[in-house]
């Protein structure tokens, strides 16, 4: 009996040893397998976010233009879409996108480009013809490529809204009123590059700032006429400014010429806040250049210079002006309604007075002359209606 209940109890103990060995294995099994999904999961996130890789915004589509051979590639010839951001393609069946035609996005009757915001041009292109952005009212910003080389005439007239415009070093031709009446363009860089100039070209538009890059030869004529710039700094390379290229610059009270200047257009500063001027050297002649500049004040005249035209001071508020002894002509305009004038000094001898159309004598003030004793040319008590005395 009792080695029946010994075999027994042994019997109960492998019967429980070996159902722990089952239990054991079954509950390890399932640790594995979550294990291995918690890795493929890990592996998954990992994989979903790593960074991608960065690709370039793709072009607009090719049905949303209208093209035409040229002699160097393409030219956009009619925007047909409706997208407010457009990438205009680099090349059309192999051969390059080179020019955007004249009134691409701004056809009189259909006005495809009235919803543009932002235009990207290909590196391509090389002309933006005339009318081009004409009128866009939404186009805020645009990127004009290197390798441009000209923008036409009315190029981008009354896009209202446009403010951000660079202009690439290789551009040679700015168009007659390309950025006139860009009433949001506040400032622009303009490059050394350029070498024609259309008449007005950003006249009434916003510009405040106005850099100009060293190598710049020439300003245009009436091509900053009634925007908003306050000072002027000139490259030491500029040698022409244009006709009326700062006219009615009403803010304009600050100017530095630079020595290499050779010549002021006629009416050049027209109508602006000057308060002071210095004329540099190379300045031989003046014509209304600071006509209705009526908070100027002083003004210093250049050794070299030789005429004093039409109305070149008439209506400011100089008080006394030394004129040098290179000038040999003066038009008897020159200071009409100067009211505060009251002494002009000559350091040579008296120049002659050229008549003026339309004058009207009463319009000058009672200045006194002022000459050295031995200057050719002057007269005593008067001179030309006004009253002399030796300096």
């Amino acid at each position: 009996m009792k080695r029946a209940t010994t075999i027994l109890l042994a019997a109960l103990l492998a019967a429980s040893l070996t159902a722990c060995g089952v239990v054991g294995d079954e509950s390890s099994a399932p640790a594995s397998g979550a294990a291995s999904e918690a890795a493929a999961s890990e592996a998954e996130v990992s994989e979903s976010t790593a960074p991608a890789e960065e690709s370039a915004p793709a072009e607009s589509p090719l049905s949303d233009f209208e093209f035409a051979e040229n002699d160097t590639g393409m030219t956009v010839v009619k925007y047909l879409g409706d997208a407010e951001h457009v990438i205009i393609p680099a090349a059309v069946d192999g051969k390059p996108v080179t020019e955007i035609g004249d009134y691409a996005f701004s056809d009189e009757k259909t006005f495809t480009g009235k919803d543009v915001t932002t235009v990207e041009i290909p590196t391509t292109v090389t002309i933006i013809r005339e009318g081009a952005f004409t009128d866009c009212l939404k186009l805020q910003t645009i990127n004009l490529p290197q390798g441009l080389t000209e923008i036409g005439d009315h190029a981008f007239i009354f896009c209202t809204r446009l403010f951000n415009v660079n202009l690439p070093n290789t551009l040679l031709s700015l168009g007659r009123e390309s950025f006139a009446y860009c009433t949001s363009l506040t400032h622009i860089t303009i490059p050394a590059s350029i070498r024609e100039w259309g008449i007005r070209v950003f006249e009434s538009s916003a510009l405040e700032t106005v850099i100009f890059e060293e190598g710049l030869e020439q300003i245009g004529d009436y091509c900053f006429a009634g925007v908003k710039l306050k000072e002027i700094v000139f490259p030491e390379s500029l040698k022409k400014i244009g006709e009326f290229a700062f006219g009615v610059c009403t803010e304009l009270t600050s100017v530095r010429f630079n020595d290499g200047l050779e010549e002021i257009g006629a009416s050049a500063f027209y109508q602006t806040g000057l308060k002071e001027v210095a004329l540099p050297n190379g300045i031989q002649s003046l014509s209304s250049t600071f006509n209705r500049c009526k908070n100027l004040e002083s003004v210093q005249l250049n050794s070299s210079l030789m005429t004093i035209g039409d109305g070149t001071f008439r209506n400011t508020n100089i008080k006394k002006l030394v004129v040098p002894q290179s000038v040999t002509e003066i038009s008897e305009s020159a200071f009409a309604k100067c009211v505060l004038l009251q002494k002009v000094y000559f350091e040579g001898n008296a120049p002659e007075m050229l008549e003026a159309d339309r004058f009207d004598k009463s319009d000058c003030p009672d200045y006194i002359v002022y000459y050295h004793e031995g200057a050719e040319g002057f007269t005593s008590p008067e001179w030309n209606g006004y009253k002399t005395e030796i300096w």
